[in-house]
């Protein structure tokens, strides 16, 4: 029944916080409620008259609606009443005894961090009132019996010190004062404080629930205080459970973890000679002669316990809110100081999102009209005459006159030019020359640019055609010179259209089917994603026509498969085709087909797309001729099918206009990198530039890292290691070349 309970109210709990994440931010979430922060204009309170003036009806708006949320969902409808006790007769109706109440609102809610990276602490808020007061307190150390009384005391002046400012940058600066006043404390180690009033901050008191003898080999605080109170006072004092055990950490033995270090407060209550005795023993120092607490403490570990305090309520939340570091005497953890600088660089790289911006389906359609609007544009007139007087009716663009299409020798008769080629665009386009210097004459440039732009659009419109009619040649775009991310698509385009692939490597990728190849071409090594279909053969002695009518098998008469003997008795081979995701997404339901007892036999289900690749492709292969006019690879984002491309298998001569270019393991450059590790934690790398002829060798040690590591001459070792390869019988010296 407890976890019937349980999982019921964590339902809720969870069906509220996702209906308060649609209205405003859940801010902590606990068994029975859920702590939110709603919009200001958010409907809170509304009151009802009722009929003939007898009052108001008054109804919370944020309640009624999660109420209404847990009565749907979470209501018994099969709730029976006992009726009649000696007939065991019941009555069904529907129940729900689970209600939603709100408090507040509240002025605030103060939330520590976690000092963990993208982790929370639960369980832990601050709640104030309108006025001031503090409604809610969970979690923090004020609340803890046996914490640090500084601690208490800090946490207790702090919170009400969150609600002065009116900005983020005053809130925290308030905060930070108090802050200031307790670590100049600790500082400058106390200076001025009364020894009774320092040991009432910084003492820690525990309470040990079991004798001292039953905790046996443990270590803790308070276990090595009990056994010093135990040397100190004697062995009665501890042989009770519920010990009170007062104590401080003393920073000697500095060998010792923290659990060894603890110095009960009773010893500074016992007169010199004996506190000098015990002290040198459990410090473990005999020049001991001053027994001043402040001489004795750990200032490094009360330090670092306030200073983790004021990290989770201070430092961290106001970093991540955008506000300089308010205590700079306590740095932030290192996660945390990559992210602000990383935020506050001024070099950082920008995303390709901060480029664009999304845009609705209206505006996107007008977007839309606008362009096809501009393509009506005359093209004499550009975007640049814009708003100049005469360009237009009230300075628009003068539109595009409606066209008559004329025969070439209507043209003849009427003296009209003949419509430009290919070869004329190109040659106008080289007779404009090169651009003037807009910063000396930007009239000129701009007459200059808008020529060019006006053959090149007309130039762009004859390839298409040219594509259209299935004139590769004239579609193709020539080898680019120059700089920039536009040449560098253009160049490789071109060089993978007009140049025989040399694979390299064929690799395979996350998407199922899609290889990455390799490929050399032109001098230069490029990756071209590669789409290789999942292909199988099956036979079957009778003519299937379900088989025959479907789009993934074709009749297959010129195969010759294996076991000839039996495929003799076949009368119908067929090939099936399909996408690598097709065939792993339905591979219950053709595992099913391929065992009907209507199928003879199912070939190279086995042939993985990288074997097909091997198999279809080998080392070389060039786009053909429907591959370039339908314009694959034109994008590093397009794949490339099997079916465009060529090879010497299926095509016994290069088709006009792809060259072959021989190369060898010297045309690519390449580097070599190696490492090699050791239990004791030595890492050794080693890193050779064949092209450079160079090497670099790094060894670390991790393990001895003050010992300065002996290593034998590299060149030397070299030397001997090239020699006896060379020596070596079955190697041929043309390797070492």
């Amino acid at each position: 029944m407890a976890g019937v309970v349980c999982l019921t109210g964590s339902r809720i709990i969870q069906m509220a916080r996702q209906r308060v994440e649609q209205l405003g931010r859940p801010l902590e979430l606990d068994t029975d409620g859920i702590w939110c922060a709603l919009p200001g204009t958010f409907p809170e309170n509304y009151s009802f008259k009722l009929k003939g003036g007898k009052g108001k009806f008054g109804v919370s708006y944020p309640c009624t609606m999660l109420n209404h949320l847990v009565y749907d969902k979470f209501t018994n409808h099969q709730y029976q009443d006992l009726v009649d006790a000696e007939e065991h007769t019941y009555k069904t109706h529907s129940e729900n005894s689970i209600f939603f109440e709100v408090d507040g609102p509240y002025r605030a809610m103060i939330l520590p961090s976690s000092k963990e990276a993208d982790k929370l602490l639960k369980k832990r808020y601050a709640v104030f009132n309108d006025d001031g007061s503090l409604a809610e307190l969970k979690g923090f150390e004020v609340k803890r019996r046996g914490e640090l009384k500084l601690i208490k005391i800090f946490q207790s002046q702090i919170f009400k010190v969150f609600l002065e400012g009116t900005t983020l940058a005053q809130c925290y600066a308030a905060v930070a004062r108090v802050a200031d006043q307790w670590l100049d404390i600790l500082f400058s180690k106390a200076q001025g404080l009364p020894d009774h009033e320092l040991f009432d901050l910084i003492t820690e008191n525990r309470s040990m629930s079991k004798s001292l003898e039953e905790y046996g080999a443990q270590k803790s605080t308070s276990i090595c205080t009990a056994r010093r109170l135990a040397e100190f006072l004697g062995d009665q004092m501890v042989k009770d459970k519920g010990l009170a055990c007062k104590f401080v950490i003393s920073k000697k033995p500095l060998s010792m973890p923290v659990s060894e270090r603890a110095v009960p407060v009773a010893i500074f209550s016992a007169d010199a000679a004996t506190r000098r005795q015990f002290l040198r023993r459990w410090l473990r120092d005999n020049s001991l002669e001053d027994a001043d607490i402040r001489s004795i403490l750990d200032w490094d570990y009360y330090l670092e316990r306030f200073g983790s305090v004021i990290q989770k309520l201070i430092t961290i939340p106001a970093a991540m809110q955008g506000v300089t570091n308010p205590v700079p005497r306590i740095p932030h953890p290192d996660w945390l100081t990559k992210r602000v600088a990383a935020a506050m660089s001024t070099r950082k790289q920008r995303h390709l999102t901060d480029m664009f911006k999304s845009v609705t389906k209206e505006e996107h359609l007008a977007n839309v009209s606008a362009e096809l609007e501009r393509s009506r544009i005359d093209d004499d007139a550009d975007m640049e005459d814009f708003g100049v007087p005469g360009s237009g009716a009230n300075g628009d663009l003068v539109r595009r006159k409606m066209g008559v299409v004329h025969s070439k020798a209507k043209r003849k008769r009427n003296g009209e030019p003949a419509p430009l080629t290919i070869p004329e665009v190109l040659e106008k386009l080289n007779c404009l020359g090169t651009a003037p210097d807009p910063s000396e004459s930007y009239t000129d440039w701009l007459e200059h640019s808008k020529a060019v732009w006006k053959f090149k659009r007309k130039l762009h419109a004859l390839r298409l055609k040219a594509a259209e009619n299935g004139d590769v040649d004239m579609a193709e775009e020539p080898a680019a010179n120059g700089a920039g991310l536009g040449q560098f698509f253009t160049k490789t385009h071109v060089s993978l259209a007009r140049n025989v692939w040399h694979v390299v490597q064929w690799a395979e990728t996350e998407t199922p089917g899609e290889l990455r190849a390799w490929v050399w071409v032109g001098g230069q090594l490029h990756t071209v994603r590669v789409e290789i279909p999942r292909i199988l053969y099956v036979t079957s002695a009778m003519h299937q026509a379900e088989i025959a009518s479907s789009k993934y098998f074709s009749e297959a008469k010129s195969v010759v498969l294996p076991r000839t003997a039996y495929v003799q008795q076949t009368m119908h081979t067929y090939k099936c085709v399909m996408t690598e995701k097709e065939y792993i997404a339905n591979s219950s339901h053709w595992g099913s087909f391929f065992a009907h007892p209507g199928i003879g036999g199912v070939y190279e289900t086995e042939v993985t797309p990288l074997d097909r690749a091997l198999i279809e492709l080998g080392a070389t292969a060039w786009l053909n001729t429907a591959a370039k006019r339908r314009g694959a690879g034109r994008s590093m984002a397009d794949t490339v099918g099997l079916a465009d491309l060529d090879t010497r298998r299926t095509t016994l001569a290069l088709p006009p206009g792809v060259v072959s270019q021989m190369w060898g393991a010297r045309d690519l450059n390449y580097a070599i990198l190696y490492h090699a590790s050791a239990p004791d934690g030595r890492q050794f790398f080693a890193f050779v530039n064949p092209a450079g002829a160079s090497a670099h060798v790094c060894v670390v040690n991790a393990a001895q890292k003050t010992v300065q590591l002996q290593l034998p001459n590299m060149e030397r070792l070299y030397r001997e290691s090239l020699a006896a390869a060379r020596g070596a019988e079955g190697i041929d010296d043309g390797a070492f070349v």
